[in-house]
């Protein structure tokens, strides 16, 4: 079994998901063991498909599962190729996900100089944790602890050679990226993202440098983020804002399940990932819908009695409505459900199966594909005595 990139050599199964734009095949040595179930790793991965709007997507993506001997984490061998490769154990209920982490790897279609490859693990790292949190894999606490890590907080992420660890992209790198996510959203007025940004790189001819993804983000979002930027890529690790909303993607999406999707979250100042949002027993939707603010734990009126608090809803942000029609996607057809709009599975906060105090974040799988295909057919003409 094999891809231009890297090729497998002996007895596998293969499971393929099919999706709205070509297919997903999860590839699985016989001897390897899975952590998590096909279905979900492939369910995990084509939710990221679905949220990807950076880069060209391809139709066919294939997943090598690797065993324990090659090493935790996962390995892409070019960013923007369709092949990628994660060891069997890892995850999907983990803000560090590596299956979404890798895949998009796949969508990354720039380069860049050595002061700027900590964006491209960094923005992937992010997200991983982003679209976990939006399946429905992760809480938001768990995603919070994630984004907003210390570690490798003081590295100048522009000089690889000051790093204290090789992991800061993974860590230092998804911080810098949450923080100006949210940062762009707040300054544009809601209706423009770090994606934005990508998108911007990926047009671009030539690597991407310092000065060009500062230029970038003050294209998108203004000279003052752009200065936010820079500072925050070469000092310490800026603060991330606790801004639930900028995480958020299509406004019918409803991630905790209160009855209020994405977009009435928005417009009542609700956390749309906390079903009961003042902690006073009562969904949101439950409040909402009798007149009382979601945000103020108040007595619940008498039957004739009305709410002391007026609500008092937002402007919704135009990016809450256009998602599916920038799709094209008709919304009564089978594509619609599948493809435009993600519907995460009802799964606890922490699979007993899947979770972990801490994780290493994906560190890269330090081999080339060449040597993968080696190694393993090696293997498996000694496992078969040939």
């Amino acid at each position: 079994m094999g891809s231009p990139s890297v090729a497998y050599l002996g007895a596998y199964e293969m499971v393929t998901r099919e999706t709205g734009v070509g297919s997903i095949r999860l590839v699985v040595p016989e001897t390897v063991v899975l952590r998590a179930p096909p279905a979900t790793i492939l369910g995990s991965i084509a939710g990221a498909q679905r949220e990807t709007r950076v880069g060209p997507t391809h139709s066919v993506v294939t997943v090598f599962a690797a065993p324990d001997w090659l090493g935790p984490g996962g390995y892409t061998p070019a960013n923007g190729e369709p092949a990628v490769i994660v060891n069997a154990r890892e995850p999907v209920r983990h803000p560090t996900n590596v299956w979404v982490h890798e895949y998009r790897h796949t969508r990354q279609h720039y380069r860049t100089t050595e002061e700027m490859r900590w964006v491209t693990e960094g923005s992937a790292d992010y997200y991983a944790a982003t679209i976990t949190l939006r399946q429905g894999h992760v809480g938001y606490d768990r995603f919070r602890t994630r984004i907003t890590t210390e570690r490798s907080e003081r590295a100048d992420l522009s000089r690889p050679e000051t790093w204290d660890a090789r992991t800061a992209p993974y860590h230092k790198g998804a911080r810098v990226v949450a923080a100006l996510d949210a940062r762009i959203q707040r300054r544009t007025g809601w209706e423009h993202s770090f994606e934005d940004v990508l998108e911007l790189l990926t047009a671009r001819e030539g690597p991407v440098t310092l000065d060009s993804f500062v230029e970038a983000i003050a294209t998108v979002a203004g000279r003052e983020t752009a200065a936010f930027a820079r500072q925050a890529v070469v000092g310490s690790a800026p603060l991330v804002p606790d801004e639930p909303h900028a995480v958020t993607r299509e406004g019918r999406n409803d991630p905790d399940r209160d009855g209020l999707d994405n977009a009435a979250e928005w417009r009542y100042g609700s956390h749309p990932f906390r079903a009961d949002t003042d902690g006073d027993g009562l969904d949101d939707g439950v409040e909402v819908k009798a007149g009382s603010d979601p945000l103020v734990d108040e007595p619940w009126p008498e039957a004739d009695e009305p709410s002391s608090t007026l609500l008092r809803p937002r402007r919704t942000p135009a990016r809450y409505e256009v998602d599916t029609v920038r799709r094209g996607v008709a919304a009564d057809t089978e594509q619609q459900r599948d493809f435009a709009v993600s519907r995460p599975v009802a799964v606890t906060d922490v699979d007993a199966a899947d979770a972990t105090d801490e994780q290493a974040p994906p560190t890269v799988l330090w081999v080339t594909a060449s040597v993968v295909a080696l190694t393993l057919g090696l293997w498996w003409r000694r496992r078969n005595g040939r």
